[in-house]
């Protein structure tokens, strides 16, 4: 009933408008900072208590079917779904908190995730589970081991460590808010607060007469048995401090490598941080497009671009998924400097196929028909899905002697079931004959143009008759003659996009364009 009507009383004061309204409004701001910080301090307070008091009751239990050193599951809700006691701790914590700290932005910028409204404690409590789960699997594991003397051993290692790590947090916080009365800014806690853990001694010998005759190995715990437990616990309660008042933007960064993860922090593997390590010298996650080359995972890094988070695709030797380029990836690389320029790349290094094991274009044997067909496709990407509905497209097919073509100017538009048609609009996943499209052909002796506009599709009720939302879409078939035997050199192949416009007649932009390739025959 006392703990009820205390949690009531709170309730009622963080709710209450006249309190939250005028009172705080009317206080200076550096004493509004002061009372901000100083209630930070003691909901972290709670919240830390309510936490090691989880863990002391799991291990308390002749067994448990929840891990002991994961607090956010421990005491669970009534029902499935419900609430844990670590997250309604929290929630307590952070009512207590956000009366008084909600108008402060100074102290609010010390926590980089917490947004008005929000609160520090919701940055501040995932913080504090860590630490306490952290400690937890160093000094006791995840449950009890064995039985006897063992399980009296990890029992009383987990108590020393709770009543150290919160003597320690509360010296700290003590300490920080007398120094916070004369302060004029306020960002991470003090050097001097991070003292040493009280009665150490008395508590040691604590862990001593528990686990006599027991190494910490015995008992998954550290080593050596007793001082680790209090040079652990201390530490702990040091970690608690420090996250609890975060760090000034201008701090934070200074914590790095402390093997924590402090406010603005994604890591923190402490000596394990690396430019090349999952987790960069910097304290963040390492990932494509920050300039740093993680080992084992990314080959290059060829950075961001000035107020992007993409990669930059520019760079001759290293593609946008941080792997270096190389024949056979399926992106023509011209102008690389660690091997010749490409001619053509089709994303495999098979020999015969148009394109050779080392990039350049091969030649082709006219077949013994005399006649052989090119296949013109779109391929698209993730930028080509912003063409939308495409309404108009002009392509052009350049083709080399000895080919020919017959005819000169304007073409028929032949039977596509007929075989020996020469132009064939193969239209992907749409029969481009079928929507009412204009479609005009012409020959230059030197390239075939082919120009198709208009239409619709009533199957799915857009206008225009292209969709650029498949990887790969088939557009024509051109049948040209040859001198059957006759080798024929495959770059004089060329397919080049003269426009393409959509449904309401924009220009789209080039950027927005398919690449428009060719397919000859091997």
């Amino acid at each position: 009933m006392k703990r009820a009507a205390a949690i009531l009383a709170v309730t009622c004061l963080v709710s209450a408008a006249p309190f939250g309204s005028s009172s705080r409004a009317q206080m200076p701001p550096r004493s509004s900072n002061v009372k901000c910080r100083n209630h930070i301090g003691s909901s972290a307070q709670v919240l830390v208590k309510r936490g090691l008091t989880f863990v002391d009751e799991c291990f308390a239990k002749p067994s448990s079917p929840l891990p002991c050193n994961q607090v956010q599951v421990l005491r669970p809700g009534p029902f499935s779904g419900a609430a844990t006691g670590f997250s309604l701790a929290q929630t307590f914590a952070a009512g207590i908190q956000n009366a008084w700290c909600v108008q402060q932005p100074d102290i609010l910028a010390n926590y980089p995730a917490a947004r008005k409204g929000s609160g520090t404690i919701n940055l501040v409590g995932p913080q504090v589970q860590l630490l306490i789960n952290g400690s937890t699997t160093a000094l006791q594991g995840s449950s009890l081991p064995g039985r006897g003397a063992r399980r009296r051993c990890i029992r009383t290692i987990g108590k020393v460590r709770t009543k150290i790590a919160r003597q320690v947090l509360a010296q700290a916080v003590s300490c920080q808010r007398a120094i916070d009365r004369n302060a004029t800014s306020f960002g991470i806690i003090s050097p001097t607060c991070l003292g040493p853990a009280p009665k150490a001694s008395k508590r040691s010998r604590t862990v001593a007469r528990a686990c006599r005759g027991l190494t910490g190995a015995d008992v998954g715990s550290c080593t050596p048995l007793p001082d680790c437990v209090i040079a652990s616990a201390t530490q702990t309660g040091h970690d608690l401090a420090v996250a609890t008042y975060g760090a000034r933007p201008d701090q934070q960064g200074q914590l790095c490598g402390n093997g924590v993860v402090d406010p603005g922090e994604s890591c923190d593997e402490g000596p394990a941080n690396n430019p090349t390590g999952a987790c960069t010298d910097a304290c963040e996650k390492a990932q494509c497009g920050d300039s740093k080359v993680e080992a084992g995972v990314e080959e290059c890094d060829p950075g961001s671009q000035p107020g992007s988070s993409s990669p930059v695709t520019d760079d001759p030797d290293c593609n946008s998924d941080c792997k270096l380029t190389r024949c056979g990836d399926g992106t023509k690389q011209e102008n690389p400097t660690t091997r010749p320029p490409e001619q053509c790349d089709d994303g495999n290094t098979v020999a015969g196929d148009g394109c050779s094991p080392t990039c350049q274009i091969e030649s082709v044997t006219c077949p013994a028909s005399g006649t052989m067909d090119v296949t013109v496709r779109f391929e698209t990407s993730s930028s080509t899905f912003s063409s939308g509905n495409v309404a108009g497209i002009d392509i052009s097919v350049d083709y080399p002697a000895p080919v020919s073509f017959p005819g000169s100017q304007f073409l028929p538009l032949e039977d596509p079931t007929d075989p020996a048609s020469r132009i064939v609009l193969l239209g992907g996943p749409y029969d481009l004959y079928s929507v009412g499209a204009l479609i005009t052909l012409f020959d230059y002796d030197t390239y075939i143009r082919t120009v198709v506009s208009g239409g619709t599709l009533p199957s799915n009720g857009n206008n225009g008759f292209l969709i650029f939302n498949f990887p790969e879409i088939p557009f024509e078939r051109i049948r040209f003659d040859c001198p059957a035997g006759t080798d024929i050199p495959g770059a004089g192949f060329k397919c080049i996009i003269n426009g393409m416009i959509n449904q309401v007649g924009g220009e789209i932009s080039t950027d927005a364009q398919p690449d428009c390739k060719l397919t000859l025959p091997h």
